[in-house]
C-alpha cells in the first residue's frame, strides 16, 4: 500500500485555490483508496477500506483519490458517533467518512458514485480544518422516501401503483415500506434485522412538471395509512380527505431526518465542490458552529435515469450559528423536500433566574436539543420572549451543561432589571457574510 508525494509551489496554490493547499510549498501526499481495498463496481462494502485510507491520511496534508465507478458503503462496519445535528434528528450515527479533527485533507472522487445502503451518514466533519470534498456523486440503493403513481381516485382515498424501486407490504391493513429483503432470522420483541422505511407525510407531485402539484394539501400521518392490496404492486389507500389527480405522483416522505448527507460541525475552511447529491435522509449540507464554508457546483437533484421526483428529503443546504463567509455558487437545488438554504441562529429560552448574574436556559425545539452555542467569553443577545425585541447584551463567564436540554450560564455582569423568565438568548458573535 503506497502513496505519492506531490509538491505544490506558490503558483499552484494560487491557481487552484483549494483551501488545504494554502500552506505555501507544502508537500501533499496522494493516497489512493484502491491501495487500501476500495474497488469500484464489485458491490462489496468499501467502508473498512475507506477507514484505513483515512487513517493513512492523518498527520500531514493529504489527498485521498478514488476513481470512476461505484463504491458501496454499508452501515455494518462503519464507525459510529452520537451526533446532535441542528434541524435534523439526533442519534447514534454510523458514518462512512468520519472526519473528526481532520486537517488539510482533500477527498477527490474523480467522478465516482458513492452508493449508500440503509441507515448511514456519509460525511461527518467535527472540529476539522481545511477540508475539500469534490468530484463525486451520492445516492442510496433504497431511498428513505417512497413514490407511487396515482391510478384511481376514490372517496377519501386513492389507488396507487409502486415500481420495484419502492418495495412495500400491506401488514395488518397498514401500508409498510421495506427494503424488499426478508429477514433471515426470527423477528422477536428484542431484535429484528428487517429494515422498514417509516413515513410521516403524503404530498402529490405533478408528473409532467415534476414539481409539487398545484394547490395540494400536505397530509401528515402517524403510524401509516390504511391499505388494501389490489394486485401486483397496486394498493388502495384510505385517509380522510385524501384526493389527487390520476397520473400524478404521490410521495411518502420519511418521518425522520436521521441520515443527512454532509454534516459540518465546529469546523473551518470547508469546500464542497462538483458534488451531485441525488439523495439522503435529511439535509444535504448542514453546517453548524462553523466558519468559511464554500458550496460550489453542487447539484441536489434526482439521480439521472431513476425517474424519481424527489431528490433529498429536507433542505439542500442549511447553516446554523456559522460565521466567516458562506459561499453558494453555480449550484442547482431542485426537488428537495424543503428549502434550498437557510442561514440562521438559535434561541434558547430563559427557564430560571438563578442569581443576578446567573441563568438557566432551555433549548425547546426537539431538533435543536444538544446544540451547544453558548461558550465562555461569548457575547449573548438578550431578547424579550413575547416580542423578540432585543434589550441588551451580556458576556458569558462560565457554562455548565446540565444535559441536552438545559444549560446554566454565569455572566460577567448582572442581568438588566427587566430580565424575566421566558426571555430568550442568542449568540451575538460572528454572523456570517453571504
Amino acid at each position: 500500500m503506497g502513496n505519492r508525494i506531490v509538491s505544490y509551489g506558490v503558483g499552484a496554490v494560487f491557481a487552484c485555490c483549494v483551501p488545504f493547499l494554502c500552506v505555501l510549498s507544502a508537500e501533499v501526499r496522494e493516497i489512493r483508496a484502491a491501495d487500501y481495498g476500495a474497488v469500484s463496481n464489485d458491490g462489496l462494502d468499501d467502508t473498512p477500506a475507506v477507514q484505513a485510507a483515512l487513517r493513512a491520511c492523518a498527520g500531514a496534508p493529504s489527498r485521498l483519490v478514488f476513481g470512476p465507478g461505484q463504491y458501496d458503503f454499508y452501515p455494518d462496519r462503519a464507525p459510529e458517533r452520537y451526533l446532535f445535528v441542528s434541524n435534523n434528528d439526533e442519534g447514534l450515527k454510523r458514518i462512512a467518512f468520519p472526519l473528526e479533527k481532520s486537517e488539510n485533507l482533500e477527498i477527490d472522487g474523480q467522478g465516482a458514485l458513492f452508493m449508500f445502503r440503509g441507515w448511514i451518514t456519509p460525511f461527518a466533519l467535527d472540529h476539522a480544518k481545511n477540508i475539500t470534498l469534490k468530484n463525486f456523486s451520492m445516492d442510496w440503493t433504497r431511498t428513505f422516501h417512497s413514490e407511487g403513481k396515482i391510478l384511481e381516485v376514490h372517496t377519501n382515498g386513492l389507488t396507487v401503483g409502486f415500481s420495484e424501486a419502492f418495495p412495500y407490504e400491506v401488514r395488518n391493513g397498514i401500508l409498510v415500506f421495506t427494503d424488499g429483503k426478508k429477514s433471515q432470522e426470527p423477528q422477536t420483541t428484542v431484535k429484528g434485522s428487517e429494515l422498514t422505511y417509516p413515513y410521516g407525510g403524503l404530498l402529490e407531485f405533478d408528473a409532467q412538471k415534476r414539481e409539487t402539484a398545484y394547490m395540494v394539501w400536505d397530509y401528515w400521518v402517524k403510524g401509516g395509512v390504511t391499505a388494501q392490496e389490489l394486485g401486483p404492486r397496486k394498493v388502495r389507500i384510505t385517509l380522510p380527505r385524501l384526493t389527487g389527480t390520476v397520473g400524478n405522483i404521490l410521495v411518502f416522505a420519511p418521518s425522520h431526518r436521521d441520515c443527512p448527507g454532509i454534516v459540518v460541525s465546529d469546523s473551518s475552511n470547508v469546500t464542497v465542490s462538483h458534488v451531485n447529491l441525488y439523495h439522503c435522509g435529511g439535509m444535504g449540507v448542514i453546517a453548524q458552529r462553523s466558519r468559511d464554508i464554500t458550496v460550489d457546483h453542487v447539484q441536489v437533484t434526482p439521480a439521472p435515469g431513476s425517474d424519481r421526483v424527489v431528490s433529498i428529503t429536507a433542505d439542500a443546504t442549511h447553516f446554523v450559528n456559522c460565521s466567516g463567509k458562506i459561499t453558494l455558487s453555480n449550484c442547482l437545488f431542485e426537488n428537495q423536500k424543503d428549502d434550498a438554504t437557510n442561514v440562521h441562529g438559535i434561541y434558547a429560552r430563559v427557564a430560571r433566574l438563578l442569581a443576578p448574574d446567573r441563568i438557566e436556559v432551555q433549548l425547546i425545539h426537539p431538533q435543536q436539543l444538544g446544540f451547544d452555542f453558548i461558550v465562555p467569553g461569548g457575547k449573548l443577545e438578550l431578547v424579550h420572549g413575547p416580542s423578540l425585541v432585543t434589550y441588551g447584551e451580556a458576556i458569558v463567564k462560565a457554562v455548565e451543561r446540565v444535559n441536552k436540554e438545559f444549560t446554566r450560564v454565569t455572566l460577567t455582569q448582572p442581568l438588566p432589571a427587566e430580565s424575566v423568565v421566558g426571555d430568550v438568548v442568542a449568540s451575538a458573535d460572528g454572523y456570517p457574510e453571504t
